[in-house]
């Protein structure tokens, strides 16, 4: 993930090269590859969150008011239009990146200032196409998730509470 940092003074470049020096020495996982993403919030509202959350992976949402285990289920429709925005995206992208390279070309025209303008309207798209995604997430809620039922249901009463638990089996779905 080398991007050119050349647009940049002095101070910045240094400024970024320490960065990644540091972002590298850190162990990031990689959450795509889980197969649960457990929410302990009573603030997080699950459809706020549904677009980080890939196809057949489980959220177990652990929040006293609106508990429950849910599976990221999509429909082909939906990744067709998922890929549609995936494309659109990519079109862009290389679309603007020509476009600044023909520009950078031009002796006459500042480089610096094209480099730090394209990464500016990149972030912008960047922004823009975030907000599609989600929408197109809050739109499909209902089609996407798929509430699991648990398999057992035990209630017990301890110290004048009544306690409930309920037993899930993930390989039955």
């Amino acid at each position: 993930m080398s991007k050119d940092i050349g647009g940049f003074n002095y101070e910045m470049k240094n400024n970024i090269k320490e960065k990644r020096k540091i972002f590298e020495k850190l162990n990031i996982q990689d959450f795509s590859t889980k197969d649960f993403y457990i929410i302990q919030s009573d603030s997080t509202n699950l459809n706020d969150i549904l677009h980080m959350i890939p196809n057949g992976k489980f959220v177990i949402q652990a929040d006293p008011y609106a508990s429950g285990i849910f599976k990221m289920n999509y429909s082909e429709a939906f990744k067709n239009k998922l890929n549609e925005f995936a494309n659109y995206k990519e079109i862009f992208i290389s679309s603007i990146l020509s476009r600044t390279k023909e520009i950078c070309s031009n002796k006459l025209i500042d480089k610096s200032r094209q480099i730090i303008e394209k990464e500016r309207v990149l972030k912008d798209f960047d922004n823009y196409y975030e907000n599609d995604i989600i929408s197109l997430f809050k739109k499909n809620f209902y089609n996407i998730i798929e509430k699991i039922s648990p398999i057992k249901t035990k209630c017990f009463t301890v110290k004048e509470k009544k306690l409930i638990i309920l037993i899930y089996n993930f390989n039955n779905n």
